[in-house]
Order: C-alpha cells, then sequence, then structure tokens
C-alpha cells in the first residue's frame, strides 16, 4: 500500500458507482479499506481492486435477517429472528 494512490470518498464511489454515504458505511464496518485522517476518509485504490475481486467471486447478495414493525411485540420479533437462523442454518 505504500505505493498506492488514495482516493477521496466520492472519487472512490463515483468509481463503484454507488452513493458516497454507502461509502462511508462500508469504511465504518470494514467492507472497504480506508484511511480516517481526522475526519475525512481516504481509500487506497487497491481496496476498490480487493473489493471488485470479492465481489466477482460471491455474487451472492446477503438479505435481511428480519424485518418487524417497529410496533411489534417482542415475542414476534424473536419469533422472526429465530426463523431467519433456522433458514440460515439449513
Amino acid at each position: 500500500m505504500t505505493n498506492d494512490t488514495f482516493l477521496t470518498v466520492e472519487e472512490a464511489a463515483a468509481r463503484l458507482k454507488i452513493a458516497p454515504f454507502t461509502m462511508r458505511k462500508w469504511l465504518r464496518i470494514g467492507q472497504v479499506g480506508g484511511v480516517k485522517m481526522g475526519r475525512v476518509w481516504r481509500v487506497p485504490e487497491s481496496s476498490l481492486g480487493q473489493l471488485a475481486a470479492t465481489a466477482n467471486a460471491s455474487s451472492t447478495r446477503i438479505g435481511p435477517l428480519a424485518f418487524a414493525s417497529p410496533d411489534a411485540d417482542p415475542q414476534t420479533v424473536a419469533q422472526l429472528v429465530k426463523d431467519a437462523r433456522e433458514r440460515a442454518d439449513a
């Protein structure tokens, strides 16, 4: 990474054709490697290449674990999570 070119969040997002908000989220959760300098993220070009390689290797979309209304009672939410986990284990 020593000879790597660093991009702004906006430049990296434009290359991946995603929103800058999504790029910042991916940086925060570690899906894309980056460096935070103060309040600003910088993304090495090599991180984008690694992300693309990983995405091509496994193009499976992962869905949400469960959806529940904010008004749902705790038992309903617990049942949704239990059902989702059973489906994931199958």
